[in-house]
């Protein structure tokens, strides 16, 4: 029994942290009927903007999912440069950085909030869909007992992709072609991912994984079926207690393995005639991005590249190391000039082809969030001496792009937390 109270008392204690150390912050409030969105002081517009976003698509999603939830808490977090969103069915919240993301990295992006505020949304109403005798459970013990929390990664995320593109013609990640290009190069490949590669997530490079394959999966059940099947199917299996499979033959006339065999010839098909273009360089996978051509005065060219390789320490445990690249391109020989446990988050750009120059994520505290403690990360770019190996910090902050002048200087630009657009700067070396 001591154990027991001693565990409750430490567990009440951590969940109530965030909002213990955020306490100092200001904030505020607005709510609708199946809303209520918290946000710090001086960004009221971006929260009405977002309370805005989810009323017009609320009965979209609520179509899609089968669902319909009131009184949902959504919290506007800052932080810093990191771009994301949590969705929470067990406190039954939603947490949307406010944060753009950068060119490309989650696909064709035209605005940011309407893009996380319906696959948040969605994934919120997908997982609380249930009925019948699990809702009995549900409502004893909450939403750890709907059905359709424990369904695979690419279930849940796979949904939410295809919500976030199916109301839009250039938004959304199955409209911006990098999904379709992976698959296809995986057909062209004769290596298709299998329904074992998506739920268990092999080691070894896989694009976005369970939105990649999930997202493409459930466009082609959508495309297949018709979308109500998918509202369907969450539908039965959040009143059910029979597997995923039985649920799935009962909704599609065929299990998942059966259905994903399907999808598998019916991609084989499609990209039949795709081919990839170019010559093929690195060799060694994983992630490989943001090659930059450096020339010298000399005629000699290098090539540098970011790579990210993860490292495998244990079951179901690793690390990442980000490295940059550079690759003789007349011996073909190659060289690490950097390595960082952390990630990069600014482009190569290279300088006389003796200056490396990079963004690198560091973290800080002092930023207005619920979610994290305040802490939030920041760009620092740095400097890399290809001669000596000096490595010097130039400029850190929340910045977003930069570019280097001819005279030396640097153009960077941050973005505005409370308004739209971007502040640009002008940095001269040595100041």
């Amino acid at each position: 029994m001591k154990r027991t109270g001693l565990f409750v008392i430490m567990l009440v204690f951590m969940l109530s942290i965030p909002t213990v150390c955020s306490g100092a912050t200001d904030w505020r409030t607005l709510k609708t009927e199946y809303f209520t969105v918290f946000y710090p002081s001086g960004v009221e517009q971006e929260a009405r903007e977002i309370l805005e976003i989810l009323e017009f698509y609320r009965p979209e999603v609520e179509k899609l999912t089968g669902n319909r939830q009131r009184h949902l808490p959504i919290v506007l977090d800052d932080l810093g440069v990191s771009t994301n969103g949590l969705a929470n069915p067990l406190l039954y919240n939603i947490h949307l950085f406010w944060y753009p993301p950068t060119a490309g990295l989650l696909g064709t992006v035209e605005d940011w909030y309407t893009i996380v505020a319906i696959h948040e949304y969605t994934h919120i109403l997908q997982m609380t869909n249930v009925g019948r005798g699990p809702k009995v459970f549900r409502s004893l013990f909450g939403n750890i007992f709907s059905p359709n929390v424990w369904v695979p990664g690419w279930v849940l995320e796979g949904i939410t992709v295809y919500s976030e593109s199916r109301l839009f013609n250039y938004q959304g990640r199955l409209n911006d072609g990098k999904f379709d290009a992976y698959i296809g190069a995986r057909v062209a490949d004769n290596r298709f991912p299998s329904i074992l590669d998506a739920t268990f997530s092999p080691h070894e490079f896989h694009l976005e994984g369970i939105y990649t394959y999930g997202g493409l999966f459930f466009n082609y059940l959508a495309q297949t079926y018709g979308e109500e099947k998918l509202t369907e199917f969450f539908t039965v299996h959040g009143s059910s207690w029979a597997s995923l499979d039985k649920n799935t033959q009962t909704v599609f006339g065929k299990t998942f393995p059966q259905l994903w065999a399907d999808w598998k010839d019916y991609e084989t098909e499609r990209f039949k005639d795709y081919s990839i273009d170019g010559q093929r360089v690195t060799t060694d996978g994983w992630y490989v991005s943001n090659p930059v051509i450096a020339e010298s005065d000399q005629g000699e060219q290098q090539l540098f590249y970011r790579r990210v390789k993860m490292n495998k320490t244990g079951p179901g445990r690793g690390f990442s190391r980000a490295e940059i690249i550079a690759r003789d391109l007349l011996s073909q020989e190659e060289e690490v000039v950097v390595t960082t446990t952390s990630s990069f988050n600014l482009p190569i750009k290279v300088r006389n082809q003796s200056k490396l120059y990079y963004g690198v994520e560091e973290m800080k505290s002092g930023y207005t969030n619920a979610l994290n403690l305040s802490y939030g990360v920041y760009a620092q770019i740095r400097e890399k001496d290809l001669r000596s190996g000096r490595d010097r910090l130039v400029l850190a902050g929340d910045i977003r792009a930069y570019e280097l002048l001819p005279d030396g200087s640097i153009l960077y630009s941050t973005a505005v937390r409370n308004d739209f657009g971007s502040q640009i700067y002008r940095y001269k070396t040595g100041e």
